[in-house]
C-alpha cells in the first residue's frame, strides 16, 4: 500500500511538473507556510502519526533544526504520509531529517531514503509560489560573551565565546567576526565559515591546542556550508566606513529616499523602518532620528539602535516594533558595538561650515557746510581774527560709495591811512571718494584755520571769513585725513517676520514646530528672546527641535514643547554638534556699539550712534553721556549683570514720544 501511494504522488508530481513547464498551461502556485500547525498536518494526511511525529510538537535532534523540521512538514517536504524522510525546505538538495524512533526526534543528514522521494519532494516545492524574501539579520561587528550567549550554551561544542583564538594568531580576527555572526549550523558544531568568503574558507577546532585552524579543503556537510553561505546573503547590508577624497564622511544635511537606498538598498526588508518616513516615538525627536538615519549612525542596515548624529554617545533611538516607532534613549543600545561604531564614525564626519549672505545698498553722502564771520572795529591795538572749520563725516557699514567734498575760502583785507595791503587767499578743495563691494568704514576730517593780523590807528578794519562747499579748484592748504576699515560680517535682525524666517524655510513648522513672527516662548518672559534667536537663524535646519539663544548659544537653549505649542528654555540640547555650529555661526554676527556679536566695528551698529556702550564704572555718567549724542532721550533698565557692562539706550529727541524707545524692549539691557 505505500509503494503504491509512492508511485501515485510521483506522478502526480511529474504531471503537474511537466504542466508548469508548459507555457500554455496556467498552473496556480500555492504559498509556501512558515508555520506549522495540526490543522495543516490533518489536511495533508488525515492523522499526525505514522509511527513518527508530524504534529506541531515535532522536533529536531538538536535544538536548532526545530524550526527547519516545523517548515518542512508545513510544506509537505515527504513524498507520502508514512515516509520517515522530511526533506529541508530550504536546501532539499542537500539536507534531510530522518525520523529517529529512539529519541522521538528527527535527525538532520545530507541524505535520506531512496533519491526518487527526494527528486518528488524537489518537483513538488517547485510547484509553490516563492518564498517570501526572509528579514536580513544584523551583521555584528564585535564578538562578546553577551552576544554568543544570545546563540549557544557555554558549554556545547567548540569554544565560541569571545575567548576563541585562531591557531595561527592572524585568523583570530577573522574566526571572532565568523562566531559573531553564526557562521555554523549549530552549536556544537565544529566547522566554522568565514564571513567574508564562506564558500572558500571555513575553520575547523582543533579540541587538544583549543582553538581554530584554517582548513585545507572542505569542512562539514555540504548544506553546512549551503547554509553559512546563505546567512550571509541574508545578512543585512554590512556598512563599512568609507571617507571621502577630503579625508572624512560628508555631511548629509536631509533623509531621502535615494539616500537610503543607497544605504542598504531594499528598504521594506528590514524589520526596523529606515526610510524617510521614520519616527521617533516622541514626534518632537523625529527631527534628529530622520538626521541620525540620513548620516548613517548605526552598526548596519536592519539594526535597531540609531544613535544621535550631534551626541552618539549620550542619545540614542531603539526600535519599537509593537508601536512601529523609535523611542528616544530606550534600553539596550547603550554600551553596545552599534555605539562604538557610531562614536567613530562621527568623529570621521567633515565639519560643518556656516554660510553668510550679506546684502549691501549703495547712498551718497554729501556734506556742505557754510560760515561767514563779519567783524568791524577801530582800535590802536593789535587784533586777530581766527576762524576753525572742522568737519566730519562717518559712514555706515552698509555704504558703498562715500563722496566727501569740501570747499574753504578766505579774504581778509586790511587798510590804513597810509599803507593799503590786500590779501586774499582763494578756495580750497579737498575730495576723497572710497568705494567698496563689502562693508566699509569711512572717516573723512577737515581742518581749515585761517589767521588774519591788523594793526591800524586812526582806520576801521574790516575782516571777513568764509568757508563755502564748492567744486572749484583751490591754491590754498588743505589738511585731510582718511580711514578705511573693512570687515565682513553678518548684520544683526532685530524683528522677527514671515519674510525673514522664509529666507531660511519655505515651510515654518516643517515638523509642527513653530518659527512664524508669532513664534512664543512657553514663558512671556522667553518670547522676545526666542524670537531675536529665530530672526538670527539660532537653529541647525528647519525642523530643529533646538534653538540656541542669540546672546548665549553656548550655554542657553529653548526646546519645543509640542503639547503647548510653544519654545520652552530647558535641558536636552546641550552638547549636540548643532550647538558649536551655532556658536560659530553667532561669531560671524556684526558687532554694533551695544556689544552685539564680536566681528565688526562700532561704526557697523545698525542703530548707529543712538546706542552708546558704557561700562558699569561709567553708568552714573549715563544721562551725559547721552545727551551729549545730539540731545538723546535714555532710559536704563534692571540690574547691573555680572562680569560685564549695561547698555544705555535712547532716541532722538521728537522721534517718538516720551518713555519710548526705537528698539524692542530686548535690547534695553545687555550684558557687553
Amino acid at each position: 500500500m505505500r509503494a503504491a501511494v509512492g508511485v501515485c504522488w510521483l506522478l502526480g508530481a511529474s504531471a503537474l511538473k511537466f504542466a508548469a513547464q508548459d507555457p500554455a498551461i496556467a498552473v496556480p502556485c500555492d504559498a509556501p507556510k512558515m508555520a506549522h500547525s495540526d490543522a495543516t498536518m490533518l489536511g495533508y494526511c488525515g492523522k499526525l502519526s505514522f509511527g513518527d511525529d508530524k504534529s506541531v510538537n515535532a522536533k529536531g535532534c538538536h535544538d536548532s533544526y526545530t524550526g527547519e523540521v516545523q517548515v518542512a512538514l508545513a510544506n509537505k517536504m515527504f513524498s507520502h504520509c508514512q515516509a520517515w524522510c522530511i526533506f529541508d525546505f530550504t536546501f532539499p538538495w542537500y539536507a534531510a531529517y530522518g525520523w529517529d524512533p529512539q529519541h522521538k526526534c528527527w535527525a538532520k543528514s545530507e541524505s535520506c531514503g531512496p533519491a526518487r522521494e527526494r527528486d518528488a519532494v524537489i518537483a513538488h516545492k517547485n510547484l509553490l509560489c516563492e518564498a517570501p524574501k526572509p528579514a536580513c539579520f544584523p551583521v555584528q561587528v564585535q564578538l562578546t560573551d553577551a552576544l554568543m550567549s544570545s546563540y549557544c550554551d557555554r558549554s556545547v561544542g567548540a569554544n565560541k565565546f569571545s575567548g576563541a583564538r585562531g591557531c595561527d594568531a592572524a585568523d583570530t580576527p577573522k574566526i571572532h567576526r565568523a562566531l559573531a555572526n553564526k557562521m555554523f549550523e549549530h552549536c556544537g558544531a565544529w566547522c566554522l565559515f568565514d564571513y567574508d568568503d564562506p564558500a572558500q574558507v571555513s575553520y575547523g577546532w582543533k579540541p587538544e591546542d583549543q582553538c581554530w585552524f584554517k582548513t585545507s579543503g572542505k569542512c562539514g556537510k555540504a548544506y553546512e556550508q549551503a547554509g553559512a553561505e546563505l546567512r550571509k546573503k541574508n545578512a543585512c547590508k554590512d556598512m563599512s566606513i568609507k571617507v571621502g577624497e577630503e579625508g572624512c564622511i560628508p555631511y548629509q544635511p536631509q533623509i531621502s529616499h535615494d539616500l537610503m537606498t543607497s544605504y542598504c538598498g531594499d528598504l521594506t526588508s528590514y524589520s526596523a523602518d529606515i526610510s524617510e518616513h521614520a519616527r521617533a516615538c516622541d514626534f518632537q525627536h523625529t527631527p534628529e532620528l530622520k538626521r541620525a538615519l540620513a548620516n548613517h549612525m548605526f552598526n548596519e542596515c536592519g539594526a535597531t539602535c540609531v544613535y544621535d548624529f550631534g551626541n552618539p554617545d549620550g542619545f540614542w533611538f531603539g526600535w519599537n516594533k509593537k508601536s512601529h516607532c523609535y523611542d528616544y534613549n530606550s534600553a539596550g543600545c547603550k554600551g553596545s558595538a552599534g555605539q562604538a561604531k557610531a562614536v567613530e564614525r562621527r568623529s570621521l564626519s567633515c565639519s560643518l561650515t556656516t554660510t553668510t549672505s550679506t546684502t549691501t545698498s549703495t547712498s551718497t553722502t554729501t556734506t556742505s557746510t557754510e560760515t561767514t564771520t563779519t567783524t568791524t572795529g577801530t582800535t590802536t591795538s593789535t587784533s586777530t581774527s581766527t576762524t576753525t572749520t572742522f568737519t566730519e563725516t562717518t559712514t555706515s557699514t552698509t555704504f558703498t560709495i562715500t563722496t566727501t567734498s569740501t570747499t574753504t575760502t578766505t579774504t581778509a583785507t586790511t587798510t590804513s591811512t597810509s599803507t593799503s595791503t590786500t590779501t586774499t587767499f582763494t578756495e580750497t578743495t579737498t575730495s576723497t571718494s572710497t568705494t567698496s563691494t563689502s562693508t566699509v568704514t569711512t572717516t573723512t576730517s577737515t581742518s581749515t584755520t585761517t589767521t588774519s593780523t591788523s594793526t591800524t590807528s586812526t582806520s576801521t578794519a574790516t575782516t571777513t571769513t568764509s568757508t563755502t562747499t564748492t567744486s572749484t579748484t583751490s591754491t590754498s592748504t588743505a589738511t585731510t585725513t582718511t580711514s578705511t576699515t573693512t570687515t565682513v560680517c553678518t548684520p544683526v535682525t532685530y524683528d522677527l517676520s514671515d519674510d525673514v524666517m522664509h529666507q531660511y524655510c519655505d515651510d515654518l513648522s516643517t515638523n509642527g514646530e513653530d518659527r512664524s513672527s508669532e513664534a512664543r516662548g512657553c514663558s512671556e518672559t522667553y518670547t522676545p528672546f526666542v524670537q531675536m534667536s529665530l530672526a538670527n537663524h539660532m537653529f541647525s535646519h528647519c525642523g530643529a527641535f533646538c534653538l540656541y539663544d542669540f546672546f548665549k548659544p553656548g550655554s542657553v537653549a529653548y526646546n519645543w514643547d509640542g503639547l503647548n505649542k510653544c519654545w520652552n528654555k530647558g535641558t536636552g540640547c546641550e552638547g549636540h554638534m548643532e550647538q558649536a555650529i551655532i556658536v560659530s555661526r553667532r561669531e560671524k554676527f556684526c558687532k554694533d556699539s551695544s556689544g552685539l556679536g564680536s566681528a565688526a566695528t562700532a561704526s557697523s551698529s545698525p542703530l548707529g550712534t543712538d546706542v552708546l556702550a558704557i561700562s558699569q564704572d561709567a553708568l552714573e555718567e549715563c544721562d551725559a553721556l547721552v545727551l551729549q549724542r545730539r540731545g538723546l532721550q535714555h532710559q536704563r533698565r534692571g540690574p547691573e549683570p555680572r562680569g560685564g557692562g549695561l547698555r544705555c539706550l535712547g532716541h532722538p529727541q521728537g522721534a517718538q514720544g516720551p518713555g519710548e524707545l526705537h528698539v524692542p524692549p530686548l535690547r534695553r539691557l545687555v550684558p557687553l
